[in-house]
């Protein structure tokens, strides 16, 4: 289950770019990528909460489920997840500008029911319940007006995080939570990349700081460039090509995600 294996892998290992034509190494280390990983978790749960509270939604919707007799909570989730599209188109019958964020919570029994922001115009109580009930599971529904976005997006990733345990632990392969196209506003547009059609890049199960150690130690690489966000980079010279391959080969071990087709180092550099 990807949290309980890869989240002890994560930051132990590198992955180191080389890139000859602007001559520079940059050391970053592998991540999970996994919302209860204490190094990954933090950062995606700090980065969606700001999303969320650009979205400026207008309401928060509960939908619950119901317990009728002779069905099980698996019945609801697949019920919930092929009438959402369906559910969606009724609720826009009544708004056809409405946006939405959704995440799924599964109860201490099992039951799952979803946690939703709205932002769309004022729709009636009963409209969706009524809507809830024809397309995804007999329940209840709750509507709040938001008053305040400070609170919100914190409750709704504690959620998503609950939600993210819970489906590893009962094996379920399904997106935690999703958004309609236009809820989030657009994002900024990222600094360029400085891209060298000659990069080479590989895998190494040394983590950032043990990497830093062993190149800051060769003389061909100096001039540490400003530390990034998350790892080293060097400029190098144009030397000890061999020494490098070398250093390069010793690395290599096999890490849970390592594929040998994954490392773009099968030779030096070109030069």
């Amino acid at each position: 289950m990807a949290s309980q294996h890869y989240s002890k892998w994560c930051g132990r290992g590198s992955i180191i770019i080389l890139k000859p034509t602007l001559g520079t190494v940059t050391v970053t280390p592998l991540r999970c990528g996994s919302w209860v990983c204490p190094h990954c978790g933090p950062r995606k749960r700090d980065e969606l909460v700001r999303r969320l509270k650009s979205a400026k939604a207008h309401r928060s919707l509960t939908c619950t489920c119901a317990h009728p007799p002779g069905t099980n909570p698996a019945q609801a989730e697949a019920c919930i997840r092929h009438g959402w599209p369906r559910f969606v188109s009724r609720l826009r019958d009544y708004d056809p500008d409405l946006e939405f964020f959704r995440t799924m919570e599964w109860q201490a029994n099992g039951w799952p029911h979803l946690h939703v922001l709205l932002r769309s115009k004022f729709i009636p109580k009963k409209f969706v319940a009524d809507a809830w009930h024809d397309c995804c599971w007999p329940g209840f529904v709750d509507i709040k007006k938001i008053a305040s976005h400070d609170g919100i997006p914190y409750e709704l990733t504690k959620y998503i995080c609950k939600a993210y345990l819970v489906a590893n632990a009962l094996d379920k392969n399904q997106r935690l939570f999703s958004s309609s196209r236009k809820f989030f506003p657009p994002q900024p547009e990222s600094d360029p990349v400085d891209f060298d059609p000659a990069a080479e890049w590989f895998i190494t199960s040394e983590n950032p700081d043990s990497v830093r150690t062993t190149l800051s130690s060769l003389p061909w690489l100096s001039d540490q460039l400003l530390q990034p966000t998350d790892g080293y980079a060097f400029r190098w010279s144009w030397l000890a090509i061999d020494t490098w391959a070398k250093l390069t080969a010793d690395e290599l071990e096999a890490l849970p995600w390592y594929k040998p087709a994954h490392s773009g180092l099968c030779h030096p550099p070109p030069f």
